[in-house]
């Protein structure tokens, strides 16, 4: 059998936190190792528990989503990023992927994206929700 995925939570709604650990504890082959209310907090425990994967809010106290994305991915590169957010704009979008964002969902994606986002991203592979891949792909600029 296939060691789990280990998943860090950094989100500063509790209520998104616990729903999320209770559907990926619940998913076979995921593990969730810690969970994080705040950026600080987030890098903290990334580095005590060298997780496989961190899910990030875009929004945070004390350090947002893309700063602690940007420290990870400097500090503790093997770690995947997964952003999971609220913001759509193209903008945002851009902000995770130059932190080192592999991946960006959005909060209204439903359980089966979620957990396939998390095994794309865990696997070095990007995801990006259907609309946001939509969206980049329209605004790449064209082969000429």
């Amino acid at each position: 059998m296939a060691k789990p995925i280990r998943i860090l939570i950094a989100d500063d709604h509790d209520v998104v936190r616990s729903g999320l650990r209770a559907l990926l504890d619940r998913t076979e082959g995921f593990t969730v190792v810690a969970e994080a209310a705040n950026g600080e907090e987030a890098v903290r425990l990334a580095q005590e528990t060298t997780p496989d994967i961190a899910i990030l809010d875009i929004s945070m106290p004390v350090m947002n989503g893309v700063d602690v994305a940007r420290h990870l991915k400097h500090h503790q590169p093997a770690i995947h990023i997964l952003m999971l957010t609220i913001h759509e704009s193209e903008e945002y979008v851009r902000l995770a992927i130059s932190a080192g964002a592999d991946g960006y969902v959005l909060k209204n994606a439903d359980r089966e994206e979620l957990r396939t986002a998390v095994r794309t991203v865990s696997q070095g592979r990007p995801f990006f929700s259907p609309s946001i891949a939509a969206r980049l792909s329209r605004d790449a600029p064209a082969d000429r």
